[in-house]
């Protein structure tokens, strides 16, 4: 999986190489019907490569298949499916639909892998929980938008703009909590920790929160958690 990481990565780093090239040269150029359509398979390279990197990095640190595996197919289904749009000038109405249907459950699905890398302690969990809810129940929402195929009532915009608040409010929300969580967990780790070793001498003392002294070689010190595996 760590080389499907550094795949992504260098797929990412090309394609945005690519795209900023040949997006100055069709400007200065005046473009060309080639020139926008390799420009758009490159930017979809760019979006797909981004997506798959939130999903691999998910796998690789907290080790979950579904979900991350779930973003990787639907997110490269998506890129062939606008791939083979812009080349084959894809007009089926059934096409485009079930392309932008794809499109909108890979980026839900990436979303929540990347925000599925925080580590939240118990009373943090609902953030979580809230934005699988409000990922999906937007993307479903946009998704029957689609299949229906009319211009959305008054009623209905307001709701895909409830929810794409709620969205983007978690979105900010869950890496508040992941560093909250964090402050929570190293207290509750040290609370339940009994004694400590000097690391000058090796005597064990009964931790106390803050820095110590050693009642043998009367070193002061203290002791930091710097992470979590």
């Amino acid at each position: 999986m760590k080389s499907m990481t550094k795949s992504a990565l260098y797929a990412l780093i090309a394609s945005v190489a690519v795209s900023g090239l040949l997006g100055v040269v069709a400007i200065l150029g005046g473009g060309g019907d080639p020139q926008w359509r390799i420009l758009a398979t490159t930017s979809t390279i760019s979006a797909a490569s981004l997506c798959s990197l939130s999903c691999a990095a998910l796998w690789e640190r907290k080790k979950k298949q579904v979900l991350p595996a779930s973003g990787i197919a639907l997110t490269l289904l998506g890129a062939i499916l606008v791939i083979v749009a812009v080349w084959a000038n894809a007009q089926s109405e059934p096409y485009m639909k079930l392309t932008i249907c794809v499109v909108t459950f890979a980026v839900a699905t990436s979303h929540l892998s990347l925000l599925s890398l925080a580590s939240l302690s118990g009373g943090f969990r609902w953030g979580l929980t809230s934005a699988y809810i409000a990922d999906y129940v937007l993307a479903s929402f946009i998704t029957w938008l689609v299949v229906v195929g009319r211009p959305p009532s008054d009623f209905e915009g307001r709701t895909a703009g409830i929810l794409s608040i709620a969205v983007a409010s978690i979105s900010i929300l869950i890496p508040i909590f992941h560093r909250l969580s964090a402050a929570s967990m190293r207290e509750e780790e040290w609370r339940f920790a009994e004694d400590v070793m000097c690391p000058c001498c090796g005597t064990r003392q009964p931790y106390v929160l803050g820095e110590m002294t050693c009642p043998r070689c009367e070193s002061v010190f203290a002791v930091k958690v710097v992470g979590r595996t």
